[in-house]
């Protein structure tokens, strides 16, 4: 319990969203071409399902954890869609922006899956968050 209060600290709750935000940033508006293959095929919208599911995670932990209002659900609902249009933001730039990566509207929607399961998931384990948020 003592490493999750101490994981749950605000500071670091925003630098790891910080930092995640940025490597989603920087690893859709760059060039793929230079990163090692793997052996196996992973869906790249599987990867985008989970990233969006850990950056809204990261930031709804930050948010809850930092903040006094008890209006759980509203935050949730908010931060979700605060996630998913800067992923949209991100797929405008991949099309515009960039000439090595293209926009697509597939990725929206994989982004949005992921955005969609952390926010069941954070619903459905609420009073167990709150109770964490409580003994902090």
């Amino acid at each position: 319990m003592k490493l999750i209060k101490s994981l749950l600290e605000p500071k670091l709750l925003l630098t790891g969203a910080l930092l995640f935000t940025c490597f989603i940033t920087y690893g859709s508006l760059t060039s793929t071409g230079s990163l090692p293959q793997l052996d196996y095929a992973v869906s790249d919208k599987l990867i985008h399902a989970l990233s969006y599911f850990l950056l809204f995670l990261l930031w709804f932990f930050f948010w809850i954890i930092k903040s006094k209002e008890k209006k759980y659900l509203r935050k949730t609902t908010l931060l979700g869609v605060v996630v998913f249009s800067y992923g949209m933001v991100i797929e405008v730039l991949q099309g515009t922006l960039t000439a090595a990566r293209e926009a697509d509207f597939y990725d929206v929607i994989a982004n949005g899956a992921g955005i969609f399961c952390a926010v069941l998931l954070v619903i459905l384990i609420k009073k167990k968050i709150l109770k964490l948020k409580s003994s902090i």
